[in-house]
Formats: C-alpha cells, structure tokens, sequence
C-alpha cells in the first residue's frame, strides 16, 4: 500500500493485507512500523527545472490510460500488469 499524504498510518495498518507491505513517500515514520519511505525531499531548484521544462514542451510525461475514479479497480489491474507504456491517470 503506497501513502502519498502522510499521517495515515494507523489506517494503513487496518487495511493492510497481514503479508501485505506499506511504503510513504510522505511520512517517515512508516520505517517504525516495518513500512518503507521512499521519497527524498524535493529541491526547490530541481522543481522549477521541471516546470520550466514542462512550461516550454520539452518535458513529456506518457500516459498510457486516464480512468475516473469510479473505474479505480480497472486502473490497479491495469498496473498489476507491469507493462503499461506510460502513467496511469485517474481523474478525481
């Protein structure tokens, strides 16, 4: 289970399948737990790299599926997969 907000731990743990294994790029304190951060803080200077980058089209970010959120489910089998050509969006 991937934590991209931080400070839902407690409820990852609930959910969490027993052989299941939990990650945050958000929230360090999932390492106590046996969980995994995997996020480095953002530099600021890279950030705006990237939107400059973005703002004049030289940064392009594939995409291989948009689903609603409502079609949630087919999006995370479509990632079980592995070998999707891009990122798979979902649109809140």
């Amino acid at each position: 289970m991937a934590d991209f907000v931080g400070g839902v731990g407690g409820v990852t743990r609930e959910v969490l399948h027993d052989d299941g294994r939990h990650a945050s790029i958000a929230d360090p304190s999932v390492l106590g737990s046996g969980g995994e951060w995997i996020w480095v803080r953002p530099v600021g200077s890279d950030l705006a790299e990237l939107g400059r980058l973005a703002d004049s089209g030289q940064l392009k970010v594939p995409v291989a599926k948009t689903y609603p959120l409502a079609e949630l489910a087919a999006a995370f089998e479509l990632s079980q997969g592995g070998h999707t050509p891009g990122k798979i969006i979902i649109e809140v």
